[in-house]
């Protein structure tokens, strides 16, 4: 977490997207127009408004296509690619096991897995310090088509997925 309250600080953010750059700095110059441009790690806790408009932790959409249920989501995490993979894996499985018990015929279930490591070096004076983050984040994109389920069904069930993989990925 960046530990900054930001409002009660008057600090703002320039609102470009800095996803891509691993949530730095702009670059540009806000001296003259009353910003100021703040530095944090790559955190997922963090809650300042740059962060937070940026991602959801999980996004699920649907649409009926021809007779399928077609549900796509994208979760992000940060959590041991490992544990991560492992726990999709039994996921995945168990939503097959969860349709087919519903007499649902799946078509496809895909789920990539990009994977980013942050790494940000910075200076206050002459002497850079590197920092990195503990963990890297993922980013799950699952497509299912599945055939002969409701709509809203296929929705909870992969909403509940993801949510449960959450709570698994970050319990102590």
């Amino acid at each position: 977490m960046c530990g900054h309250d930001h409002i009660a600080e008057g600090h703002e953010t320039c609102g470009h997207d800095h996803t891509a750059e691993g949530h730095g700095t702009c670059g540009h110059d806000h001296a003259g127009d009353g910003h100021h441009v703040h530095e944090h790690h790559h955190d997922e806790a963090c809650q300042c408004p740059s962060c937070t408009q940026k991602k959801e932790k999980l996004k699920v959409t649907s649409l009926l296509q021809d007779n399928a249920v077609v549900v796509s989501a994208e979760y992000h995490t940060a959590a041991d690619r490992g544990r991560a993979g492992k726990l999709l894996t039994e996921y995945m499985e168990a939503l097959a096991g969860e349709i087919d018990s519903r007499g649902g015929i799946i078509g496809h279930i895909k789920t990539s897995v990009e994977i980013r490591y942050v790494e940000m070096y910075s200076l206050t004076d002459r002497t850079v310090m590197k920092k990195e983050s503990n963990l890297p984040e993922l980013i799950l994109y699952m497509a299912a088509i599945v055939f002969a389920v409701k709509e809203e069904e296929l929705l909870s069930l992969v909403r509940d997925m993801f949510g449960d993989m959450d709570r698994q990925l970050h319990e102590n």
